[in-house]
């Protein structure tokens, strides 16, 4: 009785579903197997279209923001998504290829504007009720930061 136990607590895979008869080279061999599954080029490839599907997804549901019907968190999950495609999109087989891609963004950038659609900006600002700004910007209505010591310290 004692040898059939001993060989079953060898296998390579758990011989039940219960979580008892997990042993630590089990997760070791699922570690591995994970591993060489996802550094594939059919499972990187297949993950960054899914990638790209959610993020054009996120980017569709940006109105809806707009609106107020999305929660913050999931604002914060889209834009962490997104962000995660564009460094796939941007990602290569080499690293001269890659530092090529993110030089020519950094020239396009360069030679772009400073400000772009400056009258939106202005219209927008001035959408804002007045009593926003006495809220925000205190009695003297100044763009400024600070630091406040204690819950007493003003921006009179």
């Amino acid at each position: 009785m004692k040898v059939v136990d001993c060989a079953r607590s060898l296998s390579i895979l758990p011989s039940s579903n219960n979580y008892n008869d997990v042993r630590p080279h089990h997760l070791v061999l699922g570690y591995a197997i994970l591993g060489c599954l996802t550094s594939t080029k059919l499972y990187k490839k297949i993950s960054g279209k899914v990638l790209n599907i959610l993020s054009d997804l996120s980017e569709a549901c940006i109105p809806l923001i707009h609106i107020g019907l999305v929660p913050d968190f999931v604002i914060r999950w889209g834009i962490r998504l997104q962000l995660r495609d564009h460094l796939n999109i941007l990602a290569s087989e080499g690293a001269q290829e890659e530092l090529e891609k993110k030089l020519t963004i950094v020239q396009k950038l360069k030679t772009m504007p400073i400000a772009i659609a400056t009258d939106e900006a202005n219209d927008q600002h001035y959408e804002v009720p007045a009593k926003f700004y006495d809220l925000c910007l205190g009695p003297r209505k100044k763009y400024s930061s600070g630091f406040w010591p204690t819950k007493s310290t003003t921006f009179e």
